[in-house]
């Protein structure tokens, strides 16, 4: 996390050094199924995300996804997480539809994991209304507001 430090100066290309030196540095210690590996590189895609490298950061989140469903499980919150902010990359990029349906798989997960009065799982639902409304989808804003309702 310590390139995400260079964010608030703009300094974007140190960001990035520090995230791939720290990758190559956790690969030599750890080899290269470790977890930290999966935790430098998702933040890695977070930073490409920031820096609206869209397809160098979708690339890395599905590497993610996938290694965390493998070694720790989809119900894992760490796991969801990263399915969140996949959603979100989508969200980013403008592929609504896409955001909408990796949303709702991780606040069904986040739900049946933590609870529907999860903040996590809340902040999914508001994700989601604000999505539904960008489409002008108002049945599945009801929807949500029932099912996830505190």
């Amino acid at each position: 996390k310590l390139g995400l430090l260079e964010l608030p100066n703009q300094n974007y290309d140190r960001s990035e050094f520090i995230h791939k030196d720290s990758l190559i540095t956790l690969a030599k210690v750890h080899g290269e199924d470790h977890w930290l590996n999966a935790s430098a590189l998702k933040n890695l895609a977070d930073l490409y995300t920031f820096k609206k490298r869209y397809g160098d950061a979708e690339k890395i989140y599905l590497k993610v996804l996938n290694f965390r469903k493998e070694k720790i499980g989809m119900d894992n919150p760490i796991t969801i997480n990263t399915l969140y902010s996949l959603g979100l990359l989508y969200r980013e990029k403008g592929d609504i539809k896409k955001a909408i349906e990796i949303i709702l798989q991780s606040v069904e997960l986040r739900a049946k994991v933590s609870g529907k009065n999860h903040p996590s799982t809340q902040r999914g639902v508001e994700t989601l209304q604000q999505l539904f409304k960008m489409t002008g989808d108002i049945e599945s804003i009801k929807i949500l507001e029932t099912k996830y309702t505190i």
